[in-house]
């Protein structure tokens, strides 16, 4: 007797910097009619970890409720408020189906949310940027995810975020760099649970891109995944734009003035040969020390309260970013 294999349904984790294509990558992966991916960022897989391992499984629906108001002040429930509503910790509950260790919590929330039960066929997952550093973590809780990294060239990325976010474009190098290391130690021990592409691949050649990584996640590629039928970017270049934009990519030859393109290539140097980006005005390393990274950070985070006050207004920007911070910060405390 033939026993038929259950095909496999996730997790899948889009991973990757911020302005680097995550957004795109998940938007065209959820086209296919066997992935869906949640529509905003968790972040909080770290703190749902670190709440279990300090405070036991939260086997009830009053535990679990205790745990779902720590998570009320990140982001991911300030757009489900504005879309959606509160969510139903009944339903959570339900959908962890008996199992509330930290995989089986944010499995059941993320099947919750997206409304699929356990043998639907249908892959769940997640595209949280911050998870470039929670690999190692992810894999230890979920031993059958697959994870895929999206890269954008550093000087294309810098800018962008100073674009976006007013970032400074030092900072945001190193960081990348940073990431990208990360990433190239798994890359170095051949993880087979993690594939790659680049952004500049990916909206040159997106078929042949999403061919290759549909392969890694076991289905069969599909042309209805090209078809995006709504403006993938609220920031950026392409802010409001539907569809895939070919030409997206080395912008930063006309933006950024010499100066600007050799310190971030030397900020990101070892990340950039990693990769195989050639740094092209850069001659060797360079790193920033720890008191420059403080004030930087420090120099960020101001910019970017300011401009989310300006749209969002005091009181609501800083229970986000006050909330997000906390739950970032046990999350990697734990980690």
């Amino acid at each position: 007797m033939r026993i038929e294999r259950q095909p496999w349904e996730g997790p899948l984790f889009v991973i990757g910097m911020p302005r680097s294509g995550t957004k795109l990558l998940r938007n065209l992966l959820d086209r296919h009619p066997r992935i869906r991916i949640l529509p905003w960022e968790t972040q909080f897989l770290p703190f749902i970890a670190a709440w279990v391992a300090s405070r036991g499984e939260p086997r009830t629906e009053a535990e679990l409720g205790r745990l779902a108001e720590a998570l009320r002040r990140s982001p991911y429930f300030d757009y489900r408020r504005k879309a959606r509503g509160e969510l139903s910790v009944r339903h959570w509950h339900s959908a962890c189906r008996g199992r509330f260790d930290a995989a089986g919590l944010f499995e059941g929330f993320v099947r919750a949310e997206l409304g699929l039960d356990p043998g639907s066929g249908v892959i769940w997952g997640d595209k949280s940027p911050s998870y470039v550093e929670h690999v190692d973590e992810i894999l230890r809780l979920f031993p059958d995810a697959r994870l895929i990294h999206i890269v954008r060239d550093v000087r294309d990325y810098c800018l962008s975020m100073r674009q976006s976010f007013g970032k400074d474009m030092r900072r945001a190098a190193h960081r990348w760099n940073a990431a990208i290391l990360r990433i190239g130690e798994l890359i170095e021990r051949g993880e087979p649970a993690l594939a790659c592409v680049r952004y500049e691949s990916l909206v040159a050649r997106p078929a042949v891109e999403l061919a290759r990584l549909c392969d890694h996640l076991g289905v069969d590629y599909t042309e209805s995944m090209l078809a995006l039928d709504e403006p993938v970017e609220n920031h950026g270049s392409t802010k409001g734009r539907t569809g895939i934009v070919a030409t997206n990519f080395g912008r930063w030859r006309s933006a950024l003035d010499a100066r600007t393109v050799r310190d971030i290539e030397s900020i990101a140097w070892a990340g950039m040969k990693a990769l195989g980006y050639e740094p092209e005005l850069a001659t060797g390393p360079k790193r920033l020390g720890s008191a420059t990274l403080k004030l930087l950070r420090a120099k960020d985070g101001l910019v970017l309260i300011t401009r989310d006050v300006e749209e969002r207004g005091l009181l609501r920007s800083a229970a986000t970013y006050v909330g997000d911070y906390l739950i970032k910060r046990r999350g990697e405390a734990a980690s």
